[in-house]
């Protein structure tokens, strides 16, 4: 006789993916990453305001993509989290304003999330 505990997982297992690693997000365009991360970099460089409401629009894009792919796989719900995080905080709609100093820092924080999450689901899985 089985115990419920094991029945129970058992046909919970039934409805999770299969567990062949980050494959929809594996299957998106490296462009995804590697737009935002660049432009990211670029953004610490004293620019026209025009090229950071443009950067808000690119990075939110990118970031809500990249959740939504996280959140369809149901794999790990950290990086949905993070993303959705750094879309609310490049959100071109309701603007945050901060300083240059404090967006210097998030700047290179969210390139190196990009890049992070880039290397960890593309490159070592």
């Amino acid at each position: 006789m089985q115990p419920f505990c094991s029945k129970w997982l058992w046909s919970y297992r039934n409805f999770l993916p299969p567990s062949e690693g980050y494959k929809i997000v594996k299957s998106s365009s490296p462009l995804l990453w590697i737009i935002p991360t660049g432009m990211l970099f670029v953004s610490l460089f004293h620019l026209p305001y025009a090229y950071y409401e443009f950067l808000r629009i690119v990075v939110c894009i990118a970031a809500a993509w990249i959740a939504y792919r996280c959140i369809s796989e149901r794999r790990n719900q950290t990086w949905p989290a993070v993303f959705v995080l750094i879309g609310i905080l490049f959100n071109p709609i309701i603007p945050i304003h901060l300083g240059r100093a404090i967006w210097f820092w998030l700047d290179i924080g969210a390139a190196a999330l990009f890049l992070a999450h880039f290397l960890i689901v593309r490159i070592f899985r």
